[in-house]
């Protein structure tokens, strides 16, 4: 009799820890889902998500959405607007910009500041100097750092 309750309790136990073990494994994959890259304007305005999703609402990257149409004023894709013209200050495509489009990182409830999406190759804070900590390939504040969390943010997607 004891021999059978015993039996029963580890079995019980066992199963416990697999589904403890399934709960925490999904709980974390949806953790890593909850990352995403976002830019916003200089003065705040939100300009989507950086990723390469053509099919996500708010990519960049998809040509008829608002946030990647060449047509949208709130796209850094349209060639005409403040945020895609190579002659605005607030321009990601702008080679001389110091004010081009903020690129924040979101996990869960954290942001993280990961620079501007500029042309400047001098600037400090751009993604496209090579040499500064938003722009390497070895920095964990890149995004195009490929190994980074926000990097496979980036190129996931």
């Amino acid at each position: 009799m004891v021999l059978v309750v015993y039996y029963l309790h580890t079995k019980e136990e066992s199963m416990r820890n697999i589904f403890s073990f399934i709960f925490v494994f999904l709980s974390m994959a949806s953790i890593s889902l909850a990352q995403d890259v976002k830019l916003y304007g200089e003065d705040g305005t939100y300009l989507g998500k950086v990723n390469k999703n053509k099919y996500d609402p708010e990519s960049v990257s998809n040509p008829y959405g608002q946030y990647g149409s060449k047509y949208s004023s709130k796209s850094v894709n349209n060639e005409n607007g403040q945020y895609g013209s190579q002659y605005s200050s607030q321009s990601a495509t702008n080679p001389y910009s110091n004010n081009a489009p903020k690129i924040v990182g979101t996990d869960g409830d954290q942001a993280q500041y990961l620079g501007r999406k500029s042309a400047n190759q001098y600037n400090t804070e751009s993604s496209s100097n090579e040499n500064g900590q938003y722009g390497s390939k070895y920095s964990g504040t890149s995004t195009k750092n490929k190994y980074s969390k926000w990097g496979q943010a980036v190129q996931e997607k």
